[in-house]
């Protein structure tokens, strides 16, 4: 299963996006593609000055953050491991300059009605390295809960 986080059958795809920007980038098809429902989660940021300093808002504060958050729990940390690894993220103070201060993040359902490419048969296999965009106000309608999500996050 290609997806950013699993936790069982449950699967997490996440998303980046500018505050400005109006849809996500899905980069294979096999990304919201499982069997099982799963969530695509997008965070909105937005970048900020060098000298914004208000909680975890550059990407090393953020790694170190979710290494500490995963640190009980040996098979997540891991996996995200294994996934930064795979990126080839070095921390370096050098990221320090650029700062992001996270403005919104929303889930979304990703099941049998959910707007996705699906069918990897039907492509046959003279086509390769799919990737599409899904527009964030199309998906309004696949919103989860909020008050489901903050209990995890």
């Amino acid at each position: 299963m290609s997806k950013d986080f699993s936790v069982g059958l449950e699967w997490y795809e996440v998303k980046c996006a500018s505050a400005t920007e109006d849809s996500v980038q899905i980069s294979s098809h096999e990304q919201l593609l499982s069997d099982n429902p799963g969530h695509l989660v997008v965070t909105k940021v937005e970048k900020m000055p060098e000298a914004f300093n208000n909680g975890i808002s550059t990407i090393n504060a953020l790694f170190e953050k979710i290494k500490l958050t995963l640190a009980d729990t040996p098979e997540l940390f891991d996996d995200f491991m294994e996934k930064i690894n795979k990126v080839g993220y070095i921390p370096d103070d050098a990221y320090d300059r650029f700062k992001y201060k996270a403005i919104g993040m929303n889930f979304y359902k990703v099941d049998e009605h959910f707007p996705r490419l699906t069918s990897p048969s039907s492509f046959g296999n003279a086509i390769s390295a799919i990737s599409y965009r899904i527009l964030i106000n199309a998906i309004k309608p696949y919103m989860e809960d909020d008050e489901q999500w903050k209990k995890t996050f």
